[in-house]
């Protein structure tokens, strides 16, 4: 988490409001992600039906409300909570420098956030107040509780 703070503090401002100040950040990926990537690492026939079933299963999301939760992106993504709003950036993958801002929410949008733990990933979801809802993984090691904490608090 203080890794991704330090990369937008060095290289992402520019994709931020002149004066806004990044006060957390987590990097993300699809939903199901983490889980394909083991099934993967598995090898041969049992990996391949591992991870086919689990990018299956990630395929099919829970149904939710059209509204904000359709601008939240899926691919790889550096969640910032910064002074001023929740900011979605993409990154490069290779040097894994901030890239481009894709979304961002302002906190009054936001009706809460939670955290599902899993083994490798914890599974995020957004709830916003036009009733929509999405979701995303953070690594376990990027501390996804924190992040999750420090979110909690601007939109309480």
């Amino acid at each position: 988490m203080k890794m991704w703070v330090k990369k937008m503090n060095k290289h992402g401002m520019h994709l931020l409001h002149a004066g806004e100040v990044v006060e957390t950040a987590v990097p993300s990926q699809a939903t199901g992600s983490m889980n394909s990537q083991v099934g993967r690492q598995v090898g041969g026939l049992v990996g391949a039906a591992v991870s086919a079933a689990i990018n299956k299963k990630a395929a099919q999301p829970e149904q939710q409300p059209a509204g904000l939760a359709d601008s939240v992106p899926t691919g790889d993504t550096v969640y910032v909570v910064t002074d001023q709003r929740l900011a979605a950036i993409s990154y490069t993958v290779m040097s894994a420098k901030p890239d481009e801002l894709v979304a961002s929410f302002r906190y009054q949008d936001i009706a809460g956030v939670e955290a599902k733990k899993g083994r490798l990933a914890s599974t995020v979801t957004l709830s916003f107040l036009d009733g929509s809802a999405a979701a995303f993984e953070v690594p376990r090691m990027a501390k996804p509780e924190k992040f999750v904490q420090a979110l909690s608090a601007k939109v309480a």
